[in-house]
């Protein structure tokens, strides 16, 4: 943008601290990749990589590493089960809930911006 053939910045205001800002939000999460990696002698990428199969929940990343607690991972093969289910009485949507279970589903539909038609 020019005004009087000068270059012109525009100030972002950022929200305060304590609110719920990306860069704030970023930063932490950034910080949180890095404590983890640094803390379970795992790689920031293999990281991200669990991050995302857990829907962005760090709890969660935890019971992984610590607990082998794979089951809750989210495959490709997961999501397309979740984004085809029908209805809750589908074959595959029931098999996700009794391994992932309702509070999963939900974020996992949350996390990947999967509209169930129930």
């Amino acid at each position: 943008m020019h005004e009087n053939g000068k270059r012109v910045v525009k100030k972002v205001k950022l929200d305060p601290p304590g609110t719920q800002s990306l860069p704030q939000n970023l930063d932490i999460m950034q910080k949180l990749i890095l404590q983890y990696s640094e803390k379970y002698k795992i790689g920031t990428e293999r990281i991200l990589e669990l991050i995302e199969q857990l829907s962005g929940n760090f709890s969660d990343l935890q019971e992984v590493i610590e607990n082998k607690k794979e089951n809750i991972l989210w495959t490709a093969d997961d999501d397309l089960k979740l984004s085809s289910s029908k209805n809750k009485n589908d074959k595959n949507y029931k098999t996700l809930l009794s391994h992932k279970g309702q509070e999963r589903i939900k974020e996992r539909c949350l996390f990947k911006s999967i509209l169930l038609p129930f």
